[in-house]
């Protein structure tokens, strides 16, 4: 089923930096962005399978501690500023918590709740009041599902990471949502 937008264009074009480009929601996301004229700084590990002149990749591994540190420094070579930061990349691994690998709650842990808060402490500096800062989240924040523990932790964790968060930069002016979608 393609992707259908239930949400009117943006006006102005906006500088967006996205995380997840090259898969699942993080894909269509930024195909739509495009489309509505905005440029995009596509975080991800690898390329994301479209071509387009306002799209920039950056390679970025979110369960990598270094990636992340190095990442101010490659956006700001791009661009000066971010109207809008939007996480996308997530992983899980399901896997009751007896079976689960110590490799795979840590990369879980990484990549869905460490990578978008260390992220965000990193660029907000950059987002200026007006700026929007949205999370992707899964309502497996809300609802717990055997085999899934890990996965529904972080995804809590970054529920409240938002909330928090919205809290914090309130006075600057800057928004802060979180999308909670169904099983993709």
């Amino acid at each position: 089923m393609p992707f259908k937008s239930h949400c009117r264009p943006v006006c102005a074009s906006k500088t967006i930096v996205l995380t997840g480009a090259s898969g699942g929601i993080g894909t269509i996301v930024t195909q739509k962005l495009l489309d509505q004229g905005h440029v995009v700084v596509a975080l991800s590990r690898t390329a994301p399978d479209i071509s387009h002149e306002a799209l920039t990749h950056i390679r970025y591994d979110a369960a990598n501690l270094h990636d992340i540190g190095q990442i101010n420094k490659k956006i700001l070579e791009k661009i000066s500023y971010i109207d809008v930061l939007l996480h996308c990349a997530a992983i899980i691994s399901p896997s009751t918590i007896e079976n689960s690998q110590p490799e795979d709650i840590i990369r879980q842990i990484s990549i869905n709740l460490t990578a978008p808060i260390t992220l965000t402490s990193l660029l907000l500096p950059k987002i200026p009041a007006g700026g929007r800062i949205i999370l992707v989240n899964s309502m497996a924040a809300t609802i717990p599902l055997a085999g899934s523990s890990v996965y529904g932790a972080t995804k809590a964790g970054l529920r409240n990471f938002a909330l928090s968060l919205a809290q914090e930069v309130r006075s600057k002016g800057i928004s802060v949502s979180s999308i909670f979608p169904g099983a993709v």
